[in-house]
């Protein structure tokens, strides 16, 4: 072959090898423009997905398909356990499984290179699952995935099943996924804690009792809670475009002032913390709103809305009310006990005096009618303490079992000729089990004065109130109920002073003017009357209130202006102590003896003076003693017998139930009479002290005093 013939065939054979060359590279070319394709395929899915087990399925699905691994497993690092944990991969049968189960340990040689930088790590051995026979010769390789020079996963590729080797060259395209595939892990799980979020809110919101609301800068409402139909009887989609102060109480006026404090808080674009606001329901009632607030900025810090929620605290605001009333009515009383007490010592003086005056004046004296003015003035003086005792809850009851329906039975007559023949009288009274403790004068004295105040408002109540007097022909009605209840826990809780169990309810009703809600939480306050002047003392009712929070009750007022009112009375069924009961039997009775022996005690002297005169004159013996330390010596020292001890309830240093346990100690021969202006909580205890008690409660007259001694011991002589 000549010099130039071999030229020629070098010169065909370079070209041969130049064009093979550029064929190849046009394969790749065209290859990798179809891995990109495929990338972008891959990225597509990828990034459709709205969860971090969407994104990690469709990685491992896509990935083996449109690169045409047989294998493909994702680990992805959990921050909670530091390390790495399975989302899906490939199984033998070329499924998907779900790994997130299984927690991946690489063998420390791959971990030092996943956490040392490495992109790539080639031909580690196989994990989980283990190879079958003849396949241990397998790797895969593995691709680290990170995004800003975090690592978030191991993407985990082979041919098990082909056994064709993977080149460097298939496993470069995985690197154009790694911070995309990072950034859709990222944002699934933003999604992901969004949703949650929201559900937690929607569930919160939809059970909840509070009112949760959202507004705009104008406190219009765009978005509300389903709570906002019990509490106010509007649903939420009505209530949606409506400002906040549509809905507040006091007409025009109430919604002008909630606009003010509104405006307020906008311009201070401050957070609002437990601020009172009054609400309208659908049905006209008031809801009292305890509101809590924050706003809502912008990127700029500017006020776009307001989120925030209404509690209901309306019942809560009237057990406040309540409480507030009763401490107040309770240092009320305290004060007119203590004035009554001091008072009763005065009349007491003024009455005894004035009893035995008129003991000693002839019928026809002149002056006789001066003086039974004065006995006539000291009466009503006397009345008027024993209302102000009712009310601060002083005076001494008689407890005992009462039938609460046979008492009210036996006023029926009485009743009747109180409130007159223009009104209806109306009973509903229980044949049994109305039966409770208590004083049955107070119940009588309770009963009485409801009644009347019922008369006199369905009387005279229309003008005193300012109230249109009511159409011609309406039947004047009043109405006593009486029967027995069982009360929940939950009525207590939310009627102060009641427990739960059975109680005897007794209700006085009328068909009157009713009584206007603006007095209404006034009603039990001493003093306080709406009838003319010198018609009432304004302590009816505060006595009335005094003896049922005695007797362990509780009373309640409903009333609609027009219509009436009603009083429901709550007191505790009895509950027989048998052995108080015992501690009356077997009194033995006093012979009747001359010149009875009577200790009294008493710390007021001129008192003192007074009733040992009153008694003398009777014909009484008495030992008279200033306090209790004294009478105990009198007792213990007196050698003959003692009939009779008088004493006074409440005494400095020692009370009069406190002396007579004291004497008893020492002897037994005497009987008992309490003498009290007013009787305190630890006096008021009517155990038995082993022998008959009697009680006078001050102001009283000779007569009153000589007939209780006589009905303790007999004649004096």
């Amino acid at each position: 072959m000549t010099a130039q013939a071999h030229s020629r065939d070098a010169h065909g054979g370079g070209e041969a090898d130049r064009l093979a060359a550029l064929e190849a590279e046009l394969e790749r070319v065209r290859w990798r423009d179809e891995v990109k394709g495929r990338i972008l395929e891959v990225l597509g899915r990828v990034t459709a997905q709205n969860t971090v087990d969407g994104v990690c399925r469709a990685i491992v699905e896509e990935v083996r398909s449109e690169l045409a691994f047989d294998r493909v497993g994702l680990f992805i690092w959990d921050d909670e356990i530091s390390w790495f944990r399975g989302s899906f991969g490939t199984g033998l049968n070329g499924e998907t499984t779900d790994e997130r189960h299984i927690v991946w340990n690489p063998q420390p040689e791959y971990a030092e290179k996943i956490l040392g930088g490495a992109t790539f790590i080639r031909g580690c051995i196989l994990g989980e699952p283990l190879a079958q026979p003849g396949e241990e010769g397998i790797t895969a390789d593995l691709v680290v995935l990170r995004r800003e020079g975090h690592v978030y996963g191991v993407l985990s590729v082979d041919n098990r099943l082909s056994r064709r080797p993977i080149s460097m060259e298939e496993l470069q395209p995985l690197t154009l996924l790694s911070r995309i595939l990072g950034n859709s892990v990222d944002l699934a799980r933003a999604r992901s804690a969004l949703a949650d979020s929201e559900e937690r809110f929607r569930e919160v919101a939809q059970n909840s009792r509070e009112w949760i609301w959202e507004t705009d800068s104008s406190w219009r409402y765009t978005y509300s809670s389903p709570a906002v139909e019990d509490l106010l009887g509007y649903t939420a989609e009505e209530v949606l475009g409506r400002t906040f102060d549509e809905f507040a109480s006091g007409g025009a006026e109430g919604r002008a002032a909630l606009k003010a404090q509104i405006e307020e808080f906008l311009s201070r674009g401050e957070k609002i913390e437990a601020f009172d606001n009054r609400q309208q329901r659908r049905d006209g009632a008031e809801v009292v709103f305890e509101t809590f607030a924050i706003p809502v900025r912008d990127r700029n810090g500017v006020v776009v809305g307001y989120r925030g929620a209404h509690r209901d605290m309306t019942r809560e605001r009237e057990l406040e009310a309540q409480l507030i009333h009763a401490q107040k009515l309770e240092a009320i009383g305290r004060l007119a006990g203590g004035i009554a007490h001091d008072f009763n010592n005065i009349l007491t003086s003024i009455l005894g005096v004035v009893s035995m005056l008129l003991d000693e004046l002839a019928e026809g004296d002149p002056i006789r009618g001066e003086i039974d003015q004065i006995r006539q003035a000291g009466e009503r003086a006397a009345k008027l303490t024993r209302q102000l005792l009712a009310f601060s809850r002083r005076q001494l009851q008689h407890k005992g079992e009462i039938d609460a329906a046979e008492l009210v039975r036996q006023m029926e007559d009485f009743l009747r000729r109180v409130i007159g023949e223009e009104i209806e009288l109306e009973f509903d009274v229980a044949e049994s089990g109305c039966r409770l403790q208590g004083d049955a004068a107070q119940l009588r004295q309770v009963i009485l004065e409801l009644a009347v105040n019922a008369r006199d408002a369905m009387l005279n109540g229309y003008h005193a109130y300012g109230i249109p007097p009511p159409p011609r022909g309406r039947v004047r009605r009043l109405g006593l109920q009486v029967r027995r209840v069982d009360l929940s826990p939950e009525f207590c809780r939310t009627h102060p002073g009641l427990s739960a169990g059975p109680h005897v309810l007794l209700k006085v009703s009328d068909t009157g003017p009713g009584i206007p809600e603006s007095i209404r939480g006034r009603i039990f306050d001493p003093f306080y009357t709406t009838r003319e002047v010198g018609r009432g003392s304004g302590l009816g009712l505060s006595s009335v209130y005094g003896i049922v929070t005695r007797m362990a009750g509780h009373i309640e007022v409903e009333s609609v202006e027009g219509e009436g009112t009603t009083f429901s009375i709550y007191l505790p069924c009895a509950h027989k102590d048998k052995k108080e009961d015992s501690m009356h039997a077997n009194v033995p009775e006093q012979e009747h003896t001359e010149g009875r022996m009577i200790l009294l005690v008493e710390d007021e002297e001129p008192i003192r003076r007074l009733m040992a005169r009153m008694l003398e004159t009777k014909g009484y013996r008495t030992l008279q003693a200033e306090d209790g330390e004294a009478a105990l010596r009198l007792g213990e020292s007196y050698p003959g017998r003692i009939d009779l001890v008088i004493t006074d309830m409440v005494m400095p240093r020692m009370t009069g139930k406190q002396l007579v346990e004291g004497l008893r100690r020492v002897r037994s021969d005497f009987s008992v009479l309490f003498v009290s202006g007013y009787a305190s909580e630890e006096t008021v205890d009517e155990k038995e002290l082993g022998t008959r008690v009697g009680f006078v409660q001050k102001p009283f007259t000779q007569e009153v005093l000589a007939l209780k001694v006589e009905e303790l011991i007999g004649g004096g002589g």
